[in-house]
């Protein structure tokens, strides 16, 4: 990593309003003197090489070739007799639009059950799911 003066240091906060990130942080911090680094490499060397983990991509891995996908299970349709004559395009999903009036009222719940912080968080992660 170049420029970084330490690429062995790192500081992160966790949200200690998100119930998981809490209880993340908890383990962390019952760790003993010295030991939170190992504890953390093996959390995540556990996670990158346990089969029942969904695929761990390096930042940049090219996205799947949805057409080449669809392709490929057509014709495997078509050799077992299982494809309808003419496949039948799957049905756009529309949002659902609220009233504004109803989206203020769906938000002060939201934040009086989960906090500012918390509803932000997951506006943020919503709009990275969106960009996708």
């Amino acid at each position: 990593m170049p420029g970084k003066k330490e690429p062995g240091r790192f500081t992160i906060s966790l949200n200690l309003e998100d119930p998981i990130q809490r209880e993340v942080a908890q383990a962390i911090n019952r760790q003993g003197p010295r030991r939170k680094a190992q504890f953390i490499t093996n959390a995540i060397s556990h996670y990158i090489h346990c089969p029942e983990t969904p695929v761990f991509s390096a930042a940049g891995a090219p996205a799947p070739d949805h057409a080449a996908i669809e392709s490929v299970i057509l014709h495997v349709l078509a050799e077992k007799g299982l494809l309808l004559d003419k496949p039948t395009p799957a049905p756009t999903v529309q949002p659902e639009t609220i009233p504004p009036e109803q989206q203020q009222e769906v938000r002060r719940q939201a934040e009086e059950l989960i906090g500012e912080k918390g509803l932000n968080a997951m506006q943020h992660t919503m709009a990275a799911f969106r960009r996708r």
